[in-house]
């Protein structure tokens, strides 16, 4: 299940249109929207830390309230920020800056991919004297800092990515939102055409053209990856948001240089995959993430 979070209905209003989502019908105060599957849900956080962190909390305990598994969620927060580059330009935050308590978080950047990187700053306010100071080459959000620490305390931080579209140069209350929803076309369009161009179902709703399944993030390991991750979800009978968990794993398996490899052929010879049916696939998933702890 991927959840995007954005803070205006304004901000949201392109995806919502692109996505094809449909408004649900929930319990609390937030606007959620969904695809028909749904593997994808937009909520409307509102704006500001407090809200966010309230809407992030709220969503993830009234989906999966007593849930264990949470390894098949990946959770983005997409929206507006100041910064010095062009109006409309999509980046993805590599570093996330709390200005109030000045505490740092970086969410794993594990994938290549197409977009500038960049650091945010999430502050209290809305930046009315333009850019300067400290962070004056930085992005500013009022979002990401309480969505990365709330979104923490369930997801692991290579479940969370940040992508922020530049709408303003430090003088945000001077946009109506008429001028937000046009800047966020430009950067909604960049965000949208990189995921269908990676082949990432839960998101596009479209097949591709050969069949298969792919990231929005272009992984660093090639064809060998893909023909080993391919031949895992088979064996696990993987659901597409399945899929991005098994993928997030094996990637930072690899990357931090556990043998995941020689479970996965001891699991094998023991006949513990391929599994029957995705049920089993689940099951085989988990005993396979505790034995690599």
């Amino acid at each position: 299940m991927i959840y995007i979070f954005v803070a205006l209905y304004p901000e949201a209003k392109p995806m919502i249109r692109q996505l094809g989502l449909k408004k649900e019908r929930v319990e609390f105060g937030f606007d959620v929207y969904a695809g028909e599957k749904p593997e994808v849900r937009l909520v409307i956080t509102g704006v500001g830390m407090v809200a966010a962190a309230a809407a992030v909390g709220s969503i993830l305990t009234y989906y999966h309230a007593g849930k264990r598994d949470m390894s098949e969620i990946t959770l983005i927060n997409f929206g507006s920020c100041a910064g010095e580059g062009r109006v409309g330009e999509v980046y993805l935050c590599n570093k996330i800056i709390d200005s109030v308590s000045n505490h740092t978080f970086y969410p794993d950047m594990l994938y290549h991919h197409d977009f500038p990187e960049s650091y945010v700053v999430t502050e209290p306010d809305i930046l009315k004297e333009g850019l300067d100071g400290l962070y004056k080459d930085g992005l500013h959000d009022m979002e990401a800092a309480a969505i990365y620490q709330t979104g923490s305390r369930l997801l692991g931080p290579h479940q969370m990515s940040f992508f922020k579209v530049i709408s303003d140069n430090g003088k945000g209350e001077e946009l109506t939102a008429q001028e937000l929803t046009e800047s966020m076309e430009a950067g909604t369009e960049a965000f949208m055409k990189a995921l269908m161009e990676h082949g990432d179902q839960a998101l596009s709703g479209a097949e591709r053209a050969d069949g298969k399944a792919g990231n929005f993030l272009t992984d660093k390991n090639g064809e060998d990856f893909e023909q080993e991750l391919e031949a895992l979800c088979l064996q696990l009978h993987c659901s597409e948001a399945m899929r991005i968990a098994v993928r997030q794993c094996i990637k930072y398996w690899s990357l931090a240089g556990v043998d995941y490899q020689t479970v996965l052929r001891q699991m094998r010879e023991q006949k513990e995959l391929p599994c029957k049916d995705r049920r089993e696939g689940k099951k085989r998933f988990e005993e396979l993430k505790k034995r690599l702890l």
